[in-house]
């Protein structure tokens, strides 16, 4: 601390303040300081000086009882950990003398976390192409999503929402730590061509906050059916003098298979 002979003098050297939320509003009392000055008559004054100039989160408030002025620190703009989680301010006392004489106290202010970010998904849609008769416990691809809080509001669990897709969650699962998703049933591009995965992502913050994309997922045919021939007779006996050309029976090929492969 800073002081000169005779100077007005704050109580603590060093303040350090871990009690403000993201959440405080303007206004909002954010620590106080005593000053005493030992010239008769003398008023002194205080002034607040931020480390980083020009961003005005704080302004001084003097009250003056007898001989000690009590200074009060009051928010003046919103306070955001994601932007800047620590404020370091230097309280400084000027007396009324002349020349005047002062004195310095540092106000460490952390501000603490609160869950006002939701998750954000690296991507809002993801696309991938799995093989049918894909085994079960095959890795079909992994979503991520962050979030910009800190401790529990920041730690993300990631589930497979069940609104609408009942046959989605027969077929497929997400690990909830990871965001890996799996194959968890059989796979028949004959039955479903492709699917839509909806995937939540939810911080363990309070109340919690969530976010969702989604996964399309093509299903790539494989030549797993045989085909399957049909006839239909026209006729039960066909006489030898048939003519050339006569037809005799329909004869139609059916392959499930897609592509080149039916």
């Amino acid at each position: 601390m800073h002081r000169e002979q005779g100077a007005p003098l704050c109580r603590d050297e060093l303040c350090s303040t871990q009690n403000q939320h993201n959440d405080i509003s303007i206004s909002s009392y954010v620590a106080g300081c005593s000053v005493q000055t030992a010239g008769v008559g003398v008023v002194p004054r205080a002034l607040v000086q931020e480390e980083y100039s020009g961003l005005g989160m704080a302004e001084c408030k003097v009250h003056k009882a007898g001989d000690s002025v009590s200074a009060e620190l009051v928010l003046q703009k919103a306070l955001d950990r994601e932007k800047q989680a620590v404020i370091t301010m230097t309280l400084t006392a000027l007396d009324g003398g002349s020349p005047p004489k002062s004195g310095n106290s540092q106000l460490v202010v952390t501000v603490l976390d609160i869950n006002d970010n939701i998750p954000i998904f690296s991507e809002a849609l993801y696309k991938t192409k799995i093989p049918e008769n894909t085994p079960v416990g095959t890795i079909v691809m992994a979503v991520n999503a962050t979030d910009a809080d800190e401790g529990l509001n920041s730690e993300i669990v990631y589930s497979l929402r069940s609104k609408d897709q009942d046959h989605v969650l027969d077929i497929f699962e997400i690990e909830r730590q990871t965001g890996v998703i799996k194959v968890k049933g059989n796979i028949d591009f004959e039955d479903k061509k492709a699917f839509e995965i909806r995937v939540e992502a939810r911080d363990k913050g309070q109340p919690p906050m969530s976010a969702h994309c989604k996964v399309l997922v093509e299903v790539v045919d494989i030549n797993d059916n045989a085909p399957e021939i049909t006839v239909t007779s026209l006729h039960t006996t066909v006489k030898e003098d048939a003519s050339v050309g006569t037809v005799v029976a329909l004869v139609s090929i059916l392959d499930k298979d897609g592509g080149k492969n039916g």
